[in-house]
C-alpha cells in the first residue's frame, strides 16, 4: 500500500495532471508525448474524467451526482448533508504541481485503503507491514521531480527502474495498471429471488425512509440492463442495508 499514491501508479488519475504540470513549465512535447502514450492503452475521455473527479471540486462532484442520478437517491435529512471530500486536508506548499496532486491521493483515498487492510489483517490475527508508508521514504518521494514518477504514459517510473533485472520485463515494463477486480457488476445483475439487488429493494434501507425507492429502482434497472455500471454505489447501499438490519432493526 502507498506506492501508487507516492509514485503516480494510477495513470488514469495522473496522466492529465502530469501533462498539465509539464505545460505550465512550457514542456509541450513532453505533455503531448505522455497523453499520446496513454491513449494507446486507455480512453482519454475516461482519463480526463478521472482527473476532474480527482481534483475534488464541489462543482464537479455535484455534476457527477446529478448526471448519474445519485443526488435523487436520498430523501429526508440525509439528502441535505454535504458531500464529503476525498482529500479533506489542506495541501502544504509544494513547488511541483504534480506532487501536490499526488498529495491529495496520499492523504485521501489511501487512508480508506489502509483502514480496510488493517481490519482484514487484524481480523486474522496478523499485523501488516507497509514499507512504502515509511515516513522517510514518503518525504523522499515527495521531493522527487514528476518525470521520475510518470513518463511516456506510465507511472512509477523510478520504481520500475529499480526493479529492472529483479522482475520479469513483462511486469516491470507493462503499461497497463491491473487491479484486483471482482465480478461485482455481474453479481448485481443477477435477477434471482435472493439476489443482492432484490434484497436491497426489499431491505431495511428502503424501510428507513432515507432512500427514494423509485430512483433506487431506476438505478437497479439501469445496471441490470447494462446501460450504466452502478455497482460501486449499489454495493455501498447494500453495506448500509446490512448495517441497518443488524444494528437498527
Amino acid at each position: 500500500q502507498g506506492a501508487d499514491e507516492l509514485l503516480g501508479g494510477y495513470i488514469t488519475l495522473n496522466a492529465f495532471a502530469y501533462s498539465y504540470s509539464a505545460l505550465k513549465k512550457a514542456k509541450f512535447g513532453e505533455a503531448f508525448k505522455n497523453l499520446s502514450a496513454v491513449n494507446k492503452h486507455y480512453s482519454l475521455m475516461h482519463t480526463f474524467q478521472s482527473y476532474i473527479r480527482a481534483l475534488d471540486i464541489n462543482v464537479a462532484q455535484k455534476y457527477f451526482q446529478s448526471r448519474s442520478g445519485y443526488e435523487k437517491l436520498y430523501t429526508g435529512p440525509i439528502a441535505n448533508l454535504p458531500i464529503l471530500k476525498d482529500s479533506p486536508f489542506e495541501c502544504p506548499g509544494f513547488d511541483d504541481d504534480f506532487n501536490r496532486h499526488l498529495h491529495n491521493q496520499h492523504t485521501g483515498t489511501l487512508v480508506d485503503l489502509l483502514h480496510y487492510g488493517d481490519r482484514i489483517s487484524m481480523a486474522n490475527s496478523l499485523e501488516s507491514r507497509l514499507p512504502f508508508m515509511d515516513y522517510r521514504l514518503v518525504e523522499f518521494a515527495f521531493r522527487l521531480p514528476a518525470r521520475m514518477k510518470v513518463s511516456n504514459g506510465m507511472g512509477k517510473v523510478i520504481h520500475r527502474q529499480a526493479m529492472q533485472g529483479v522482475l520479469p520485463g513483462f511486469i516491470a515494463n507493462n503499461p497497463h495498471k491491473f487491479g484486483f477486480s471482482t465480478p461485482l457488476a455481474k453479481i448485481l445483475m443477477d435477477d434471482a429471488a435472493n439476489s443482492p439487488a432484490k434484497k436491497l429493494l426489499n431491505g431495511s434501507l428502503v424501510d428507513s425512509g432515507m432512500i427514494n425507492v423509485d430512483q433506487l429502482k431506476n438505478v437497479v434497472r439501469e445496471h441490470k440492463e447494462g446501460r450504466h455500471n452502478h455497482s460501486r454505489v449499489l454495493y455501498r447501499l447494500l453495506g448500509m442495508d446490512s448495517w441497518l438490519r443488524q444494528f437498527a432493526a
